[in-house]
């Protein structure tokens, strides 16, 4: 198999399981403990995507990972279709920038977290923009303090994954054209 279908595989399945998780998710009740959080599971995938592949794929699969699920749940181009895609966007290149520049300093937890407030932080913004009031930034303070143990959580899951794929060392990556694991 060529390494550019290999790739595409590889990519296609972790959109799959993106999109698996993002439906496990909507079974816990956590949402209905704290209104609007989530642990964002989906997003160990993109961040396994950013480390493993790249920031270009990562957006590509966040990208097809709302698009899909927003067919699914008859929200295309609505509301939660908005908040869900800007905020992975904002979460992809969070995590993509500092993973790029300061990868030696930043584990894959802070990236998490990093990844998780940015997240939030372009929601809140964004549904701002979208009501037209700017009330709703009196969720924001809490939301950030929610990112931090949501983005623990998830950039432990994703250490553990990546050690567990023996993709641990993201410098070996595809992204990198080096030795592919």
């Amino acid at each position: 198999m060529s390494r550019d279908l290999f790739k595409m595989v590889r990519l296609g399945l972790l959109l799959g399981l993106a999109m698996a998780l993002w439906l496990l998710e909507g079974l816990l009740p956590i949402n209905h403990v704290i209104p609007g959080a989530k642990l964002g599971l989906a997003n160990v995938v993109i961040l396994i995507i950013v480390l493993r592949f790249g920031l270009k794929e990562a957006l590509m699969i966040n990208l097809l990972r709302c698009f899909i699920i927003s067919l699914f749940t008859g929200t295309t181009f609505g509301f939660t279709f908005v908040l869900s895609l800007g905020g992975g966007i904002c979460a992809a290149l969070a995590m993509g920038a500092i993973g790029r520049w300061g990868m030696k300093h930043v584990s894959v937890i802070g990236l998490s977290i990093a990844g998780a407030f940015a997240h939030n932080i372009a929601q809140v913004i964004l549904a701002c923009i979208m009501l037209g009031h700017r009330g709703i930034l009196v969720y924001l303070p809490y939301f950030l303090v929610f990112s931090l143990p949501t983005g623990f959580f998830t950039g432990l899951v994703t250490h553990y994954v990546l050690q567990a794929t023996g993709w641990q060392d993201v410098f070996q990556s595809e992204r990198g054209g080096e030795k592919s694991a």
